[in-house]
C-alpha cells in the first residue's frame, strides 16, 4: 500500500482534532468535526481490513462510530476533550503504522506493476508454489500465506498472498503452470470419507462473528464429489448465518462466500467433464 494514501485524510482528521481541542464556542465546526473524524475513521478501517490488521480494524472502527453524526454519542464538554485527546493519538500511531506496513510489502523484479502498488506482475521465475500448505515461496528466501489462486491468463496465475507481517498484497506469475494438486484429478484416498475415490485440491474458508471476536476456518485437501459438496454447504450456510455479527465478518464475509462458490463451481465442472 501507499501510505501517502491515507496521510492526507489522517492529517485533516488530526488537524481538525486538534482545533477542537481550543475553546471554541461553535456548534458548527463540531458538526464538522464529528463528520471529518468518522468518516476518516471509516475509511481507515478498511485500510486497516485490507493490510489485514484486524486489531486496528475494531479500533479505528469504533472511533467512526463514536463521532459518527447520524446517531450522536452524548457525552459532556470533559469527555469529549478526553476523546479528542485519544482520538490524536490513535490517528497520529495509525500513521506510523501504515507508513511502516507499506515498507514491509515485497519488492519482487517488477515489470508490469498496476496503478494499485499492492498489485504486482513479474516472472515465475524463482517462485515455488505449494499448494497443499497454501504457501508462496519467493527467490529472497521469503515466504508468503497464499489466501486465494486463480488463473487470469495463459500461463499466468494470480495469488492473493499476506507477508509474515500481514500485508495483505497480489501477485501475478507469467509463466507458472497450474500446479498438479490443484488441477489434477487423482485416484486416492478421500481426506474426508476415507475411500479411494476420484479426488481434488479444494480449498474453502469460514467466519463466523462474535460481535468483538471471530473465528475463521478452512479447509483444504483431496476430497471426493460427494464429500467437496458437504464440505462446501456446512461452510457456506455457516459463513451465510453467522458472518455478519462484526465488523470484519460484514465486510469478509460477502467475499468468502463468493470464493467458496467459485471453488465448487469451478472443481464440479472438472469432475463433470473428467467423466
Amino acid at each position: 500500500m501507499n501510505s501517502q494514501k491515507p496521510l492526507f485524510a489522517q492529517c485533516l482528521a488530526l488537524v481538525a482534532l486538534v482545533v477542537a481541542l481550543l475553546p471554541l464556542d461553535a456548534h458548527g465546526f463540531y458538526v464538522l468535526l464529528h463528520f471529518i473524524v468518522s468518516v476518516v475513521g471509516a475509511y481507515l478501517a478498511v485500510i486497516s481490513y485490507q493490510l489485514a490488521r484486524y486489531n486496528w480494524v475494531w479500533i479505528l472502527g469504533a472511533l467512526a462510530v463514536l463521532y459518527n453524526p447520524l446517531i450522536p454519542v452524548r457525552l459532556d464538554r470533559e469527555a469529549w476533550a478526553a476523546a479528542n485527546l485519544v482520538s490524536i493519538v490513535l490517528i497520529g500511531l495509525s500513521i506510523w503504522k501504515f507508513r511502516r506496513q507499506s515498507k514491509r510489502l515485497p519488492e519482487p523484479n517488477v515489470l508490469s506493476i498496476a496503478r494499485n502498488r499492492r498489485e504486482f506482475e513479474t516472472d515465475a521465475s524463482g517462485y515455488v508454489y505449494d499448494a497443499a500448505k497454501r504457501t508462496l515461496h519467493a527467490p529472497d528466501g521469503l515466504v508468503y500465506r497464499v489466501l486465494s489462486a486463480s488463473r487470469s491468463g495463459a500461463s499466468k496465475l494470480t495469488f492473493s498472498a499476506e507477508t509474515p507481517s500481514g500485508a495483505v498484497f497480489k501477485i501475478t506469475l507469467r509463466g507458472l503452470d497450474t500446479p498438479p494438486d490443484e488441477a489434477k484429478i487423482e485416484e486416492r484416498e478421500c481426506k474426508r470419507c476415507g475411500r479411494i475415490k476420484s479426488t481434488q485440491y479444494v480449498f474453502f474458508i469460514e467466519n463466523i462473528s462474535y460481535f468483538f471476536a471471530r473465528r475463521e476456518r478452512t479447509f483444504h485437501g483431496h476430497i471426493c464429489f460427494s464429500c467437496m459438496t458437504k464440505t462446501f454447504a456446512i461452510f457456506e450456510i455457516r459463513t451465510l448465518l453467522g458472518t455478519w455479527w462484526g465488523i470484519i465478518g460484514m465486510i469478509s464475509g460477502p467475499g468468502y462466500l463468493l470464493e467458496n462458490l467459485i471453488e465448487y463451481m469451478k472443481h464440479s465442472y472438472r469432475f463433470v467433464r473428467s467423466k
